[in-house]
């Protein structure tokens, strides 16, 4: 059920969902690329950009097919100085019982067009397509045969590409995490800790401020 807005002060708050009012303690909003339309006082504040990604899938060639497979490869990420731009290649190797197309996933981690998270265009540019088969030629010849698979996501990007995790100023009862800047799902075990601290006590014992809503720039 779609959640249409949330009233809150810093004692309590009200989620609107499916033409039900909700009363809550406390909530916590992690809306991704939608948090700035669910939080108007937020996007005020706070940047946060939904960009569209393409990623793509590539099969290894046959001479090299045992090397791409999980039991022998790690997931990585290519540190490459900037040669291939504003950002880098990542993969994540072949594993048995993989879900979705085969073959090894490769996206780039980096910043991308500005779109509308409720229509954004889910064809990937066949030039980006294009762009990953020369790139990856180059970064491992004669190991991937061009792309026979393509998907698109969303990032949310803050201008610092850190976290945005903290209780709203303006309303104490909404904690809020947001802009994970499409590397957000590695910390998810320790961004679940901090979040439940906060909704409960209202303070956390990591040291978060460098992704609160304070002493940063955050607007672009």
């Amino acid at each position: 059920t779609a959640v249409t807005s949330i009233d809150a002060d810093d004692d309590r708050a009200v989620i609107h969902a499916g033409g039900d009012a909700i009363p809550v303690d406390r909530v916590v909003v992690a809306a991704g690329a939608w948090t700035s339309r669910l939080l108007p006082t937020l996007a005020a504040a706070c940047t946060l950009e939904p960009q569209r990604k393409v990623i793509v899938w590539c099969r290894p060639r046959s001479t090299v097919a045992a090397a791409f497979g999980s039991d022998r490869m790690p997931a990585w990420l290519l540190d490459d100085g900037g040669a291939f731009g504003d950002g880098v290649y990542y993969a994540v190797p072949t594993w048995p019982g993989q879900i979705g197309p085969a073959g090894v996933k490769v996206g780039f981690h980096g910043p991308g067009p500005v779109v509308d998270p409720e229509a954004p265009d889910r064809e990937a540019d066949r030039r980006l397509v294009a762009r990953f088969d020369r790139d990856l030629a180059s970064i491992l010849p004669d190991a991937l045969e061009p792309a026979h698979a393509s998907a698109t996501c969303l990032y949310t990007m803050t201008p610092d590409r850190h976290f945005v995790i903290d209780r709203l100023p303006t309303a104490g009862s909404i904690v809020v995490a947001a802009g994970f800047s499409g590397h957000g799902y590695k910390f998810a075990p320790v961004i679940g800790d901090i979040l439940a601290d906060l909704a409960i006590g209202g303070d956390t014992r990591h040291p978060t401020a460098f992704l609160g809503l304070g002493g940063r720039s955050l607007t672009t």
